[in-house]
């Protein structure tokens, strides 16, 4: 039927022109498709994705990557039971996504096609890991690294999963792991330590970015950090189309600055991060870097209007930008920035209380998100037990 002349068709508007290609309208689709036995439905669905498989559909994707095609495609190629494509549609989505950073979903279409894993690329398999690592669940991606081992990887697949192992041991919380967490940035430098490709010298700089992170965050020396971060800021410069990794470097070089009590050259680097930011990008970065403008006005004891407004700015970029945790994050300060205090623990406002941890616990599994969960769940316990209540919510 997919050779049929389609003219008639769409003479009798059965079947649409559209510049993805030839289409059924849904509600006539949903008539006839109810009236099939399993094997029409099937061949329904074959018939579908040869639609989705002609000229202009193919014309399409070559000059963009259309995801209503691609997911269109996967999902007729899924119900039609045709496995060559459910794995190479599905791949094209996965590629789509990383490139994106839309964790959820690449992990949606990843899961669903893992039994094909002995087709899956060293990158890809690098590409879940670090979907895995940035939802918190460092297990999973510990274990898709295991089924690779870096030594017999090209130099550049051997630096990332060398970087990803590293987060996974960072994120484990064990004893040594900080030092682990650093022998394995260490490793992803020696493995691209003779490429002088454009990539490689990028890739070098990220990794010598995490190991200022590294030292930053988890060995709490802000100074020394401070000196990596500038080296590696200076070093972006000279990198054409490097705007993005500037502006996370000099957000990260920010809060460095103000954890050393700089505040003047904290407040420098966020502006710097800020015009850096490209227009374009759905990238962490962008409330990130509001949130910790919050934090900075806080420390530098601007008004409550100004602290207040700087998150509610966070809070919209978060969910401008789909960085559903970070939304949930800047929910609980906004809640305790309005609270009154344990001296009027009478005024705590638990059932509002209830609804922000709720939110938050969904991302229990994330380092941050759960530190933030549990100095909430802190906090309203003292309150509650000022006031004489108790509450689910605050014994968690």
């Amino acid at each position: 039927a997919a050779e049929e002349d389609l003219q008639p068709w769409i003479k009798q508007s059965v079947v649409l022109e559209t510049t993805a290609g030839c289409i059924m309208p849904a509600g006539l689709a949903e008539r006839i498709t109810r009236t099939l036995s399993p094997q029409s439905l099937i061949e329904a669905h074959r018939l579908a994705y040869a639609f989705l498989d002609g000229p202009v559909a193919i014309r399409k994707l070559t000059e963009s990557s259309r995801e209503d095609l691609l997911r269109a495609r996967w999902r007729h190629a899924q119900e039609s039971e045709f496995a060559t494509a459910i794995r190479v549609d599905g791949i094209n989505l996965l590629d789509l996504y990383a490139s994106q950073r839309r964790n959820s979903l690449f992990l949606n279409v990843f899961e669903r096609i893992s039994g094909q894993q002995e087709s899956f690329t060293a990158d890809l398999i690098i590409d879940a890991a670090w979907s895995y690592l940035d939802l918190g669940d460092s297990k999973k991606a510990q274990s898709w690294l295991s089924v690779r081992e870096p030594a017999d990887l090209e130099p550049a697949a051997a630096a990332s999963w060398y970087s990803a192992m590293a987060e996974v041991e960072k994120a484990s919380g064990l004893k040594g792991s900080k030092e682990t967490a650093l022998e394995n940035l260490q490793k992803a430098l020696a493995a691209i330590e003779g490429e002088s490709s454009q990539d490689a010298i990028r890739q070098r700089l990220r990794i010598r970015h995490d190991i200022a992170r590294l030292t930053h965050f988890f060995l709490r020396q802000p100074t020394q950090a401070v000196t990596l971060y500038k080296a590696v800021l200076q070093d972006w410069e000279a990198i054409p189309y490097s705007e993005l990794d500037r502006a996370i470097t000099a957000r990260n070089l920010a809060e460095a600055y103000m954890d050393c009590d700089e505040l003047g050259e904290a407040d420098n680097q966020a502006s710097r991060a800020r015009s850096l930011i490209p227009e374009w990008t759905q990238h962490p970065v962008c409330s990130e870097l509001e949130y910790l403008w919050g934090r900075l006005a806080k420390r530098q004891k601007l008004e409550d209007r100004e602290i207040r407004s700087r998150f509610e700015m966070c809070l919209r970029k978060a969910l401008d930008t789909s960085h559903m945790m970070m939304a949930k994050i800047v929910d609980d300060r906004l809640f305790w920035l309005k609270d009154p205090g344990i001296s009027s623990a009478g005024l705590f406002d638990d059932t509002a209380w209830a609804i922000v941890s709720t939110a938050l616990s969904l991302y229990r599994r994330h380092a941050w998100a759960a530190r933030v969960l549990i100095n909430g769940r802190l906090r309203a316990a003292r309150r509650l037990a000022t006031r004489g209540g108790t509450h689910d919510s605050a014994q968690g």
